[in-house]
């Protein structure tokens, strides 16, 4: 999966589903929709500590 910028989101696809992140109010809220689970992910300040927290989930695909 890589990040890619699509209009004010930063998206990763993969076969099996997309992770989101987007900017709202100095906070970085990410989430994850796919074909098994749909979740989000505590808020950062920082959007480096978020993709971090993305990119070590059970469900990011290499």
């Amino acid at each position: 999966m890589k990040w890619v910028t699509e209009g004010k989101k930063q998206i990763a696809k993969g076969d099996d589903g997309r992770f989101e992140i987007e900017k709202r109010r100095g906070f970085y809220y990410g989430k994850y929709i796919g074909k098994d689970a749909n979740f989000n992910s505590p808020r950062t300040t920082k959007i480096k500590e978020m993709k971090d927290h993305m990119c070590d989930n059970f469900y990011w695909e290499e």
